[in-house]
């Protein structure tokens, strides 16, 4: 008897592990504001904000989604499939949940970071559940990051962009061949949504900050502050400082 309790316990065990996606809230930072993930259960919900402090229920909410499964497609390099429910109701409508409300996420899994792959939108339920997720491509495509909480606290701590001096470095970064070469691989290899490229840029612009031992939290909006000629040198001393006072407002 204690034997297949013992067995039932360890079957139990790996299916909630394979239905799990995140166990904290992961960060995407663009050059404006962060899209935030956060788990609660099945569900995920996604808000957006210009703070990193985590938002009070409705604040900030974009959408959220249930997961229906979460499978490994490729151990070797940790790729998953992630099929989900959208749950948020379309207002004004005859169809406030509509038949094609469900998608996939294919992504890969590295130590506090997510990389969204490709995806798969406007499926009925029928499709998603008969879906073969190892038909959809992922390999050499061009992807987008998000960071967990434990990692964005420790950008946290970085040096902060401030400076024209720091501003013109991390630009400069841009014309590299290195950075030209991910702007190709992007255009080649691109299978998600992005619109006016903001997802590239923002990629771009948090790869060089690192690089060069910089925070890539408010980075992008100090950026336009400082390229900005609406505003005097005081002015624009005064805005970063708002800038990162709201940033880090529950921080400091």
């Amino acid at each position: 008897m204690k034997n297949s309790l013992f067995f039932i316990f360890l079957f139990l065990f790996g299916f909630l592990k394979s239905q799990s996606f995140i166990d904290e809230p992961y960060y995407t930072i663009g050059n404006d504001e962060m899209s935030i993930l956060i788990p609660s259960n099945d569900t995920i919900y996604e808000h957006s904000l210009l703070s990193i402090r985590l938002p009070q229920k409705k604040e900030g909410l974009n959408k959220h989604f249930k997961i229906l499964k979460n499978e490994k497609i490729d151990s070797t390099d940790n790729v998953y499939a992630l099929k989900t429910e959208r749950l948020d109701t379309i207002p004004l409508t005859t169809e406030p949940y509509p038949e094609d409300r469900f998608s996939i996420f294919i992504y890969k899994k590295r130590p506090d970071e997510i990389v969204f792959l490709n995806e798969k939108n406007n499926l009925t339920k029928a499709e998603i559940m008969n879906y073969k997720t190892d038909t959809i491509a992922y390999k050499n495509n061009f992807g987008f990051t998000s960071y967990s909480q434990t990692k964005v606290e420790g950008f946290s701590k970085m040096k902060r962009v401030e400076t024209q001096a720091d501003s013109d470095l991390i630009v400069g970064m841009l014309e590299k061949p290195e950075y030209l070469a991910m702007i190709m691989d992007y255009k080649k290899n691109l299978k998600l949504g992005d619109m006016y490229a903001s997802g590239l840029m923002a990629t771009l612009l948090v790869k060089a900050c690192l690089e060069n031992g910089f925070s890539p939290l408010g980075a992008g909006r100090v950026i336009n502050i400082l390229h900005s000629p609406r505003y005097s040198e005081e002015e624009k001393k005064k805005k970063i400082e708002i800038v990162y006072l709201w940033l880090y407002s529950e921080k400091e």
